[in-house]
């Protein structure tokens, strides 16, 4: 799951009313736990849940996993999505992609 864009494909089912952005999440760190508003980080497995609007993903994951490889060594651990990654050759990618970004 190094891969930001395949974080954001586990949020397609993600109940996103009064929730912190699915891309917010999946840059934080987090993928879709299939169960409610729960998400896991990738890295070190922790689990938030009953999330909020105004909720900042990335302060969350640091308050419950401060020493987590991904807040360390982000650039080591963590593939983001870039423009190249949306305009990829995978068009089942590209659909959930562009509509995550909206």
């Amino acid at each position: 799951m190094r891969h930001e864009s395949l974080r954001l494909c586990t949020n397609r089912t993600y109940p996103t009313n009064g929730k912190p952005s699915c891309i917010k999440l999946a840059e934080a760190g987090f993928y879709y736990a299939s169960q409610g508003d729960e998400v896991i980080c990738y890295c070190c497995a922790k689990r938030i849940s009953n999330w909020n609007e105004k909720d900042d993903p990335m302060r969350a994951h640091r308050l419950v996993s401060p020493s987590c490889p991904f807040l360390i060594r982000n650039s080591e651990v963590n593939e983001p999505v870039t423009n190249d990654s949306i305009d990829s050759s995978n068009p089942r990618l590209n659909r959930i992609l562009h509509s995550l970004n909206g």
